[in-house]
């Protein structure tokens, strides 16, 4: 089941003629939800943003297809991924529910900071022992998660260069222009990220 809908249909839905840049990009990310299948389960199109999520403070210039090279990002909408270890990008990925062995222990979406544009593709940590997609640090050092047995944890981040990571507003930050969290040198942020990533080999 895909929560967002990436070949969404413009024709579903009428932007007011009033909505400014930032209105429209707003209601075409809310399409791209109402769309797809988790609408049926959570029919609010607010309950993908976080109002803690500093991307949306970022002049919007755009759609939802505009991405950024150069500090501070782009404008951004959308606050969570899905886990790409469950059927994402992920190359070892799990297929069904019943393959996650740690339900409680295992995350199913990440709040995460991404400032080069709204996601269009899953939250992935396949370069361990070194961190790949970044977390978000919106709520005094912390981000969200959400499990495959349906709870939701507040993970305060500890590391600073982990906090760095997930700080940082460069839209280059995966290219080698800051230092990258890993398991020696943030391994208490690393370590939760690292357990709670599931994949075929971490079910």
């Amino acid at each position: 089941m895909s929560w967002r809908f990436d070949d969404w249909n413009p024709a579903r839905f009428a932007v007011p003629s009033s909505a400014d840049t930032r209105q429209k990009h707003i209601l075409e990310v809310q399409e791209t939800y109402k769309e797809a299948g988790f609408w049926a389960y959570s029919p609010n199109a607010n309950a993908i943003h976080c109002p803690a999520d500093l991307r949306a403070n970022i002049p919007a210039t755009g759609d939802i297809n505009t991405y950024a090279s150069t500090p501070p990002g782009a404008f951004c909408w959308l606050s969570y991924s899905g886990a790409g270890g469950l059927n994402g990008a992920s190359s070892i990925p799990l297929l069904k529910l019943k393959n996650i062995v740690h339900v409680s222990s295992r995350l199913v979406f990440a709040e995460e900071n991404d400032p080069r544009g709204e996601s269009v593709g899953s939250w992935d940590e396949n370069w361990q022992p070194q961190a790949e997609d970044s977390s978000a640090c919106w709520h005094i050092l912390s981000a969200t998660f959400s499990f495959a047995d349906g709870h939701v944890e507040t993970r305060g981040w500890h590391d600073p260069k982990f906090i760095a990571y997930s700080q940082s507003m460069d839209p280059n930050k995966w290219f080698g222009v800051m230092t990258f969290p890993t398991l020696v040198n943030a391994p208490r942020d690393c370590g939760y990220i690292f357990n709670a990533f599931a994949t075929t080999e971490n079910p």
